[in-house]
């Protein structure tokens, strides 16, 4: 005689069986989930074009043209102690330079020179080529018009220690008109110049 098998869950069990069944689904739907959220904050800049120049360090330029070595002798030039440095800062716009210009109140006294040189140039960025590093013709020669001490300038700065930019180096010279210097006291003054260039 042949055995059926039952495929029944017995009673205790399958009264369980729907709810379990649900419970199991349910816990499946359920299970908790990562949401993501962002959330943006504008930041402004704004760069502003700069052009700041100072001078710094002891002194003034002032040459004493008075008495030869010996008779018969070119009169002697005699420059009081000083040690000046040309400091600047600069931010340009974009594809814009400057240049560093020099240039006299008013023209020497008749007969005579004023030449300017500096050291070459050193700093952060973009800080020029300086253009007079000599001395005698090597230097610049100073007038009303101005001359360019520097140029490329763009963003950058020399630094502001105490020895830090270009040192001012002076020189008064007698010119072939000499025949036309006179006694007498002239003061000038030199005007620098951060000067946008195309």
């Amino acid at each position: 005689m042949s055995k059926k098998r039952c495929n029944h869950l017995p009673l205790s069990l399958s009264r369980w069986a729907p709810p379990l069944l649900v419970g199991l689904m349910a816990g499946t739907w359920l299970m908790p989930t990562h949401a993501n959220e962002t959330l943006t904050q504008d930041v402004g800049v704004t760069v502003e074009s700069v052009a700041q120049l100072a001078i710094t360090g002891l002194g003034v330029p002032v040459f004493i043209v008075s008495s030869a070595d010996t008779p018969g002798g070119a009169p002697g030039i005699v420059r009081d102690p000083y040690d000046r440095y040309l400091q600047y800062t600069s931010i340009v716009p974009t594809g814009e330079s400057r240049s560093l210009q020099a240039q006299l109140s008013e023209a020497p006294p008749a007969g005579m020179a004023v030449r300017l040189s500096t050291n070459a140039t050193n700093g952060t960025g973009a800080v020029g080529v300086a253009q007079y590093t000599g001395s005698g013709d090597g230097a610049a020669l100073l007038s009303t018009a101005p001359v360019d001490l520097v140029t490329g300038i763009g963003t950058g700065y020399t630094g502001d220690g105490a020895t830090d930019g270009l040192l001012l180096s002076y020189e008064l010279a007698m010119t072939e008109d000499m025949d036309q210097v006179g006694t007498g006291t002239q003061m000038m003054e030199v005007t620098f110049t951060l000067a946008s260039t195309p």
